[in-house]
């Protein structure tokens, strides 16, 4: 099992003394992280931690009116591009956020990350995430988003700042298409008018999360994987997704169901994209031209939070691709970068992945 130590070793080898320049974008919210209570104690609360306890007691309730007490854990960054910056700012990297993240002045939850510089183009969603130990439920308000359009950026950041960023760039994340109405044309106008004409693109790694497939049409889905098609022309794209948008950009681009055993699924030929990379309850799988590894999940038992959980995965994810690590160290980097997240709360730095990889090693041979 010292695979998961070698792994981090050779991740921290391989960054020390390289800060590669991110841009992300062009989502925002703010979250509010609560836990639903079960029950009132006399010195607290006991909370609903499983959500399929949670869902029977909707459920019973069904025809009636019932109110569900809540504590609020914490308010906080939200947004897969912010969270994703704030994870790789907090590993070494220099990162241009491009995101509703408050205009025309960046809210203070944004606007004290280190090592990002802020492109404020629209006010940041809402997002209540009820917490369990088993998951979330998002409650989402992304009205804001709706006015981010490809003209608004171009005309708020301008097209020469716009190349500027984009010129050289190691890492660039593309986040949130479910949840932003305009995110095809958005990407699509990044694709055709900025990654042409900038420097240094052919070695850039690009990380995309859809966020949520079920809120689209699969037409819908078969034209923003062809936009990402158009981008890997020029750098290398990863596709991240969680088993139901496994299933589902599966089906929408094959018009069959997708293999139960994910390894049997040939995503980048499906696709037509570099690297796809899913996550599931206990594991991930990732597909590259090398072909396919999978890694199982540490577990963690009582998280301090989930919400960012998957913006911590990807971020850990793309920069061990970027770094040039294998598929399945890779996949180590991004389960410590997540599991420390969920354990602690917040994203680890460089030095906190050997504490975290010890205890993953330790837990795994117990």
């Amino acid at each position: 099992m010292s695979y998961i130590k070698d792994a981090v070793n050779e991740f921290l080898t391989r960054s020390e003394g390289c800060s590669p320049k991110v841009v992300a974008g062009f989502d925002g919210f703010v979250d509010t992280l609560v836990r639903p209570i079960q029950k009132k104690l006399d010195d607290g609360a006991e909370y609903f931690n499983d959500m399929e306890v949670f869902s029977e007691h909707i459920k019973a309730r069904a025809g009636k009116s019932c109110s569900v007490g809540i504590d609020t854990t914490v308010r906080k960054l939200g947004g897969n591009a912010p969270i994703f910056s704030s994870t790789l700012a907090k590993l070494g990297a220099n990162v241009d956020l491009i995101g509703a993240v408050g205009y025309p002045v960046p809210d203070k939850l944004f606007a004290d990350m280190e090592n990002v510089t802020l492109h404020s183009i629209a006010n940041p969603g809402e997002t209540t995430a009820l917490e369990f130990n088993d998951g979330k439920i998002m409650l989402v308000n992304a009205n804001s988003l709706n006015e981010i359009t490809w003209e608004r950026v171009k005309e708020l950041i301008g097209v020469d700042k716009l190349m500027e960023m984009y010129s050289d760039a190691g890492i660039i994340g593309m986040f949130n298409w479910s949840d932003m109405i305009n995110s095809t044309d958005i990407w699509r106008g990044l694709a055709n008018e900025v990654l042409p004409n900038v420097r240094g693109i052919s070695d850039a790694v690009v990380s995309v999360d859809l966020c949520d497939t079920a809120r689209r049409k699969s037409e819908d889905i078969c034209e923003v994987i062809d936009v990402l098609r158009d981008v890997s022309k020029h750098c290398k794209v990863i596709l991240n997704l969680n088993y139901n948008e496994y299933r589902q950009v599966f089906n929408a681009l094959t018009d069959s169901d997708a293999p139960e055993k994910i390894e049997e699924s040939d995503m980048l030929s499906v696709t037509g994209l570099d690297v796809v990379c899913v996550h599931f309850h206990n594991g991930s799988t990732a597909f590259d031209k090398s072909g396919a590894a999978t890694v199982e999940t540490y577990f963690i038992k009582n998280p301090k939070i989930s919400t960012g959980g998957g913006d911590n995965f990807n971020a850990g994810f793309t920069l061990a691709v970027y770094y040039g690590l294998s598929l399945r160290d890779s996949l180590v980097i991004a389960n410590a970068v997540s599991g420390f997240y969920i354990k602690n709360g917040h994203s680890a730095a460089r030095n906190d992945l050997i504490s975290h990889a010890e205890e993953w090693e330790r837990a795994v041979l117990r």
